[in-house]
């Protein structure tokens, strides 16, 4: 087909939908259902593409929760079995608590802080202290006396703790060459007596470089929140310590009833998981809009097949629809000359001479 015969067929099939009303009409109306089914089938396979891109990522999520779940139980698990041991064990750490200051107590002391930290790498300090006798025993520094201790927060949160408080974040004020420095710590809190207690640091960082380890790209977040919705570790650090229990969120994963699972809010998706070991919830989250920016090129090559197909229908149509309209004008001419009439604008409204 030459340049010539395909421009006077366009030419041909613009003067029929320009002026002929049946033609326009038809053709007008098959071209606009057959766009809208088009681009049905473009739509429902772009989210067929989204609804399988959404669940892999939920699923790969789910098991990065899982990982940090079990990471988490170990570390506090390993934590918890290592001041157990040293309570029930070691005579160094209940002379610590209940017994006044001695130089070769506070040696034995930094020994014994020593080897719990090889014990457990998690364990970044320990504190004895010993209210009865006001002395505290950090193996870092002199020992300390309720009045010249930097954590004044510390000593309020052991005396209207519990026996056991595990896990709680503090910002640890400590001594370092003279000067007064902070430290995001988890801190696990072991009280013999109202006068005797042992306190337990982990290194926040430390502790979000473990559980967070496979949560490294910015369009990820993870948060680990204990019971009452306190964040004890999170990708982004302006969330430690911080309650979410008024977080819409929070609580729509916590009325669901569910133990796992995934929720879409405000174009994030939020996966989440309940421990029942350690009373935590996990909960990482991505932006939808990241899914689609992923398969991005699986998305228009769909709209570009679709689009396709319909320039294939417009020209399949188009000689469809000469096939046709063309007989009418011999059949038109034939009348035409049967009759005598001499209007030839009408006579050739439609068709060719070769159909």
């Amino acid at each position: 087909m030459g340049a010539n015969e395909l421009k006077e067929i366009f030419s041909e099939y613009y003067n029929h939908f320009k002026n002929n009303r049946l033609f326009k009409t038809t053709m007008r109306s098959y071209f606009i259902i057959a766009f809208v089914v088009f681009l049905a089938y473009a739509l429902v396979m772009v989210l067929n593409i989204y609804h399988a891109a959404i669940t892999q990522l939920t699923a790969a999520e789910q098991k990065m929760l899982t990982q940090a779940e079990t990471t988490n139980d170990f570390i506090l698990r390993n934590i918890n079995s290592t001041a157990n041991s040293i309570l029930e064990e070691e005579t160094t750490a209940l002379d610590a608590m209940s017994k006044p200051y001695d130089p070769y107590l506070s040696y034995n002391t930094s020994s014994l802080v020593s080897k719990m930290k090889l014990t457990s790498n998690a364990i970044d300090k320990v504190y004895f202290f010993n209210f009865r006798d006001d002395c505290i025993y950090t193996a870092e520094n002199p020992v300390y006396t309720s009045k010249d201790f930097p954590d004044k927060q510390l000593l309020e949160l052991i005396s209207g703790s519990r026996i056991y408080t595990i896990n709680f974040p503090h910002i640890l004020k400590y001594e370092e060459n003279n000067d007064i420095k902070e430290k995001r710590t988890l801190v696990s809190l072991y009280k013999y007596s109202d006068t005797s207690c042992m306190a337990v640091f982990v290194d926040s960082d430390k502790f979000n470089s473990m559980v967070n380890a496979d949560f490294e790209s910015g369009a990820q977040e993870m948060s680990i929140l204990n019971s009452d919705g306190t964040v004890i570790s999170s990708t982004d650090p302006e969330l430690f310590g911080k309650s979410m229990a008024d977080d819409m969120i929070v609580k729509s994963i916590q009325s669901s009833q569910k133990k796992s699972g995934y929720k879409n809010h405000f174009g994030r998706i939020y996966c989440f998981r309940q421990s029942d070991t350690l009373n935590s919830l996990y909960i990482c989250s991505f932006r939808s809009s990241s899914v689609i920016v992923s398969y991005i090129w699986q998305i228009v090559l769909i709209i570009i097949f679709a689009m396709l197909l319909g320039i294939f229908y417009l020209i399949s149509s188009i000689r469809l629809s000469m096939s046709i309209f063309r007989p009418f004008k011999e059949l038109r001419r034939d009348v035409f000359d049967t009759l005598g009439l001499e209007l030839n604008d009408e006579k050739d409204e439609v068709g060719t001479k070769k159909d």
